[in-house]
């Protein structure tokens, strides 16, 4: 494990709640990263190998979404950051990158993975964290008060520091991401041809990207497979 930003203590704290014996130490040779201060560099340095885990240090790592030791097994990548990080910080491209350095993409595969993974982070920071799925915005007018409504929302201290967990399960021909928020969950309206209806289309795009997508625990978490 080790730190980014943060001090030996929060280091020495995150290691006990993770069962890690000693923060200096790797975890079975991959590495546990700790971010205290997150911008797109931090995030870049501690996407790239061996980091299996990149965690945000926001009083305190938050809840770990992802089974570390399988993340282990089979050299994954995972994310954990707060909503407004993910809003400011836009993590998507570095964790394609990421992922494609790692597993060596086709390039028309790793367009599609940033292109589902930037939709899939807006829908769980959006609708999911900040609980906006309702607040229209097809007018002028209706956007300025989206984005007012936004910025209260992402400044309020308990909606604004829930978390968005992201991660990669890799396997021999394809690719398992996992986008997963800590909001109310989500049910699939049925489909609607109104033009003027926005809400869904972000899972109408990331479905004809995806080989196959899936949603688990109640709508919290999209699941996407792509081919290697």
């Amino acid at each position: 494990m080790r730190g980014d930003g943060v001090t030996q203590g929060q280091l020495a704290e995150v290691a006990e709640s993770l069962g890690i014996p000693t923060p200096v130490s790797g975890y079975c040779g991959h590495e546990v990263v700790i971010v205290g201060d997150l911008d797109e560099g931090a995030l870049r340095r501690s996407l790239c190998r061996p980091t299996i885990a990149c965690l945000e240090w926001k009083d305190g790592p938050g809840a770990v979404a992802a089974p570390l030791a399988e993340l282990e097994r089979s050299d994954g990548i995972y994310l954990s950051l707060t909503t407004g990080s993910a809003f400011a910080v836009q993590p998507a491209q570095a964790f394609r990158q990421a992922v494609e350095t790692r597993y060596d993409l086709a390039e028309e595969t790793s367009e599609a993975v940033e292109i589902a993974l930037n939709e899939g982070i807006a829908n769980a920071v959006i609708h999911g964290n900040l609980d906006m799925g309702g607040v229209p915005r097809q007018t002028a007018d209706q956007m300025d008060s989206f984005c007012s409504v936004l910025n209260e929302r992402l400044a309020d201290p308990i909606r604004g520091r829930r978390r968005v967990h992201v991660w990669v399960m890799p396997a021999p021909t394809k690719l398992t991401f996992r986008i997963e928020d800590e909001g109310a969950g989500y049910r699939p309206a049925p489909a609607s041809s109104d033009p003027a209806r926005t809400s869904g289309r972000g899972l109408v795009l990331i479905r004809s990207l995806a080989r196959r997508t899936w949603l688990e625990r109640e709508g919290r978490r999209l699941a996407m497979e792509f081919r290697r």
